[in-house]
């Protein structure tokens, strides 16, 4: 969100609304529809927490965007990939579970607009992701993102950071 914008359409080639939902193009050309049941259900499988509702409200589109494009691909790096298409919601649950690294930027049409890099150089203040224990998280400021609040300085991972 830091490199693009905050906002979906910042992020996204393409954000339209619709009678029921929404249309997303991705910068990678993959197109889906999410309805708005669909949001909420993103919402609550969430968990996310903060103090700027508009941010909050940005963060849970694009989870939920990465919980459709799941449902419609799968998600079988560390997870039953036809598990996680069997529905939305099982769709939403893989993405609570643990994740590489660079799975999130892909899901959101990314792919080719980041490269490797070390929880150090991310430390140092590039905006990057970095995954460990189980987790990826955001990296900003050489700090790290968790669940809305900043945590500290990034612990060994793999790490991408943008071009």
């Amino acid at each position: 969100m830091m490199q693009f914008g905050q906002k979906p359409t910042d992020v996204f080639k393409e954000v339209k609304e619709t009678d029921d939902g929404y249309y997303v193009k991705m910068r990678d050309g993959f197109e889906l529809h999410l309805t708005k049941d669909e949001l909420r259900q993103a919402a609550l499988a969430s968990k996310f927490k903060g103090t700027d509702p508009e941010m909050l409200a940005d963060a849970i589109f694009m989870f939920a965007v990465s919980g459709k494009r799941i449902e419609m691909e799968g998600n079988g790096i560390d997870d039953d990939i036809n598990k996680s298409k069997r529905s939305y919601a099982d769709a939403l649950e893989s993405m609570n579970n643990g994740e590489a690294a660079h799975e999130a930027l892909d899901r959101l049409g990314l792919r080719g607009l980041y490269r490797p890099s070390t929880s150090s150089e991310l430390a140092n203040g590039r905006l990057g992701i970095v995954a460990y224990d189980g987790h990826s998280m955001a990296v900003i400021g050489g700090l790290v993102e968790m669940w809305g609040t900043r945590g500290g300085h990034p612990k060994a991972g793999i790490a991408y950071t943008f071009l």
